[in-house]
Order: structure tokens, then C-alpha cells, then sequence
């Protein structure tokens, strides 16, 4: 995610990158398995759940630090804590992969990539185009 944030300068593209990358994330299903049997066996070691957890916390903050970034530059104000916002696409993202282990079906698949999609878009909105911004401004100080 940071080399999508690298690559590109434009907010409205690089929305779009970060979405597409996010909608994507999950749906390697050895990947998904591969990651579900490490955190079962974390759940049942005590000392490896711990590590497992710091190594979470960093990609979260990671995330939050990402998505703070992108509403900063965009100019906008987020709508819920990016520390919030990234958990939220973080869940939604690792239980959708899960789901997508258990059912193989092409059409539940495209669904499953579809409701990625949705949420992040509703947690993370493309930023408004600066003319618009700006004739806005003008409109409501008349």
C-alpha cells in the first residue's frame, strides 16, 4: 500500500489504487488459509500471540498512518479515527477472506470483492475536486 501511495500524487487516483489494492488483498485463498492457520496456531501459544499481536498493531498503525495521510492531503476531514477506519477495512477485509475459503462459487467471489469495495469506499470517500470546493465556498458565503 505505501508504493501505491508513492506512485501516485493525484488523491482521486490514488483513492482508486489504495481501493483496488484493498479489494484485492483477500482474495489469494492460500494466502487467506495461509494467514487463518498462523493465527489459529497464535491463538493457542501464548508467547507467539503476543508477537502476532505487536506485528498486527504496526500493520494497523501502518494503515491509520496511510489513511490519515490521504485525508490530510486531500483536504478532508475523516469520518470516523484512522485507527478506527483502518480496523474497520482490516476486519471487514480478513472476514470476507475467511468467507471466501469456505465457498468456492465465481458469483459469491464477485460479491465478496464487491462488499470490499463498498467499505471502503464508505470509510474512505474520494476527495472532491478543488473547483468544486471552491465554488462551494463561494456559494455559501452569499
Amino acid at each position: 500500500l505505501d508504493d501505491v501511495f508513492r506512485r501516485y500524487t493525484d488523491a482521486n487516483e490514488r483513492v482508486g489504487a489504495a481501493r483496488d489494492w484493498y479489494a484485492d488483498q483477500w482474495q489469494h485463498p492460500a494466502w487467506t488459509a495461509l494467514k487463518t492457520e498462523f493465527n489459529l496456531r497464535a491463538l493457542r501459544q501464548r508467547p507467539l500471540r503476543k508477537r502476532v499481536n505487536a506485528i498486527w498493531r504496526h500493520e494497523l498503525d501502518a494503515y491509520a498512518g496511510l489513511i490519515a495521510q490521504y485525508f490530510a492531503e486531500a483536504g478532508m476531514k475523516p469520518s470516523e479515527d484512522p485507527q478506527t477506519i483502518a480496523l474497520a477495512l482490516l476486519a471487514m477485509a480478513q472476514g470476507l477472506g475467511m468467507l471466501s475459503l469456505l465457498n468456492a462459487d465465481e458469483a459469491f467471489e464477485s460479491r465478496l470483492a464487491e462488499s470490499r469495495k463498498m467499505a471502503f469506499d464508505r470509510l474512505i470517500p474520494k476527495p472532491q475536486a478543488p473547483a468544486r470546493r471552491a465554488a462551494r465556498v463561494r456559494t455559501a458565503k452569499r
